[in-house]
């Protein structure tokens, strides 16, 4: 009887994988390289689109804010007429410089403007007058427009900058009337006029103020008394609720000797009539800045 060995068997054979037959070192970097591919594939086949940054080149939707103020201007004849004039010049500046022009073609990010709602008063004999002169006008707030797409960097970059294209505009239109609001309500102020001799009834103006500005107050209310605070007329009572004041120190050179004390007792008094803060600063020290850092609260 003839024996057949087994590679002489003619029974059919399973086909073996040709990398079955590799090298076991070959076998094991195949091995890690499918388990790799499996891996990526399965992330591309879950994952959804790109995360997508909260509306990248379009206007932020967070209010802008808006501060309330209110300023005092003395100009009665107990001090030089120089200081009302030139006081109610750094006024208008400071009014002017809220909403600035708009850069042409803005590209980084444009950070929001709050609304300003001014009332300017004149200290006069009747300062508590509701019908007295004054001055009432508003500069309205602009949206913060967010920084210009990248194309190396925003996934979906050709959607996003035609959003931008057209916040871009619209942020343009709402900033450039806002600015000329500004410029028109500062030629206002320039123009306002100041009320030279009657007596200094600066608490009644205060009084007035907090009684026009109710029942609006609190920390974005500010309140600038501009005056030497020789308080010649009664003034009746009133609650400042808070408010923070900006009391610009007019010392003539007459009274100068008792100026420290002076304001001193008024940052005392309107302390104690509710003011959140009194902050004192001299008059020859004020800048427009000076007024703009308060009206923002900075």
């Amino acid at each position: 009887m003839t024996m057949r060995t087994r590679d002489q068997c003619s029974c059919p054979r399973r086909n073996r994988p040709m990398w079955r037959n590799s090298p076991p070192r070959t076998r094991a970097v195949l091995i890690v390289v499918i388990l790799v591919l499996t891996m990526l594939l399965g992330a591309c086949g879950t994952a959804g689109p790109a995360p997508h940054a909260s509306g990248p080149g379009r206007l932020s939707q967070r209010p802008a804010g808006s501060r309330t103020v209110s300023t005092c201007l003395d100009g009665t004849s107990s001090s030089a007429w120089s200081y009302a004039v030139h006081m109610r010049s750094v006024v208008a500046d400071a009014i002017a410089a809220w909403a600035e022009r708009p850069d042409a073609r803005p590209i980084t990010a444009m950070a929001s403007q709050p609304s300003l709602d001014l009332t300017l008063r004149p200290v006069t004999t009747s300062s508590y007058s509701t019908d007295g002169p004054s001055l009432r006008g508003a500069i309205p707030s602009v949206l913060a427009l967010l920084a210009e797409p990248r194309a190396y960097t925003d996934p979906t970059f050709a959607r996003d900058i035609r959003t931008w294209t057209q916040a871009r505009a619209t942020w343009e239109r709402s900033a450039a009337a806002s600015h000329a609001d500004a410029l028109r309500l500062a030629e206002q102020v320039r123009q306002f006029p100041l009320v030279r001799h009657t007596w200094s009834a600066i608490y009644g103006c205060v009084a007035a103020a907090a009684a026009q500005l109710a029942p609006v107050h609190g920390p974005t209310v500010r309140l600038s008394v501009i005056s030497d605070m020789l308080n010649n007329r009664p003034a009746g009572e009133f609650n400042l609720g808070g408010d923070a004041v900006l009391l610009v120190a007019i010392c003539p050179a007459p009274a100068s000797a008792g100026c420290a004390q002076r304001f001193a007792a008024a940052r005392k008094y309107l302390l104690r009539h509710g003011a959140g803060l009194v902050t004192v600063v001299r008059a020859d020290a004020v800048t427009p800045g000076t007024l703009d850092d308060f009206w923002r609260g900075s």
